[in-house]
């Protein structure tokens, strides 16, 4: 999957927000039902920059164009490092033993299998940098076993899954929005 430039800098900082998926249901009265459909939040992103030059605008133009507007989803690591909790990695089908951590450059890391922390090098090891786009990776001593839910929490960048969320937008409204409004990012699944 592709990464977003990290060159040019945006302007500090990112501005992210956690989405949640609720579903609430209003009952005769004031009592209400809530339900959650999703056990991660997505992260939608707003990247914003102060001064580019034509190079560095033509390298975030055509990563657009390149993504075919809002189609193809990509990789962005946020800027600074920051302590994470409660991540989601993957979720475990018996066979599969390596699994990328959302982030790189980590550290603190703990590692849950189910919610149950695991003790690292008797079930676990990171591996710096080998995932994809150069993500942290965690690797199991024995394979979490089927629909075992893994998690995590780290100090470190982190890598945020998502697409363009507009589809439809011309040269110059790129390039306005670059500046003023930011560029839109619709965050994803992590896994």
């Amino acid at each position: 999957m592709a990464l977003y430039p990290a060159t040019p800098v945006p302007q500090y900082p990112h501005e992210i927000s956690e989405v949640w998926k609720t579903t609430i249901t209003a009952f005769d009265g004031t009592n209400e039902q809530r339900r959650q459909k999703q056990l991660f939040p997505k992260y939608d992103m707003n990247i914003v920059y102060n001064t580019l030059t034509t190079a560095e605008f033509e390298l975030i133009w055509d990563f657009y164009r390149a993504r075919r507007g809002a189609y193809d989803a990509f990789y962005v690591y946020l800027r600074d490092v920051d302590d994470f909790d409660g991540l989601g990695v993957g979720v475990g089908d018996g066979a599969e033993d390596t699994f990328d951590l959302p982030g790189k450059s980590t550290s603190s890391q703990k590692i849950y299998l189910n919610g149950v922390e695991q003790t690292v090098t008797t079930h676990y090891s990171i591996s710096a940098g080998t995932g994809n786009e150069a993500a942290d990776q965690v690797v199991f001593v024995t394979a979490p076993g089927a629909n075992v839910l893994i998690t995590c929490d780290f100090a470190g960048y982190f890598r945020n899954r998502c697409r363009f969320a507009e589809d439809k937008l011309t040269r110059t409204q790129f390039e306005l929005a670059a500046y003023s409004t930011g560029i839109q990012l619709k965050g994803l699944r992590l896994f």
